[in-house]
């Protein structure tokens, strides 16, 4: 939820789109308010696609590798 913070605009969009679902209510959020938080759908889904919540691990070859498919060689470092 960083870009929320950071761009004002986004976060104010996504104020409006919760008000125009909740209105001035206490209610707890049901389903079909879930479905309709379209705008806010878009901006967790872009924020995971910049922040990947899944970290990358790297692998590092013990000796060097032939490809079959081809005359290539993967090297150890």
């Amino acid at each position: 939820m960083s870009m929320l913070i950071l761009i004002f605009i986004v976060q104010a969009r996504v104020h409006d789109e919760l008000d125009s679902i909740f209105h001035d209510s206490d209610r707890e959020c049901i389903f079909q308010d879930i479905i309709n938080m379209k705008y806010l759908d878009r901006v967790i889904l872009e924020t995971l696609r910049l922040f990947p919540v899944a970290p990358l691990f790297g692998k590092k070859l013990n000796k060097d590798v032939r490809i079959v498919t081809g005359n290539y060689v993967l090297p150890k470092d």
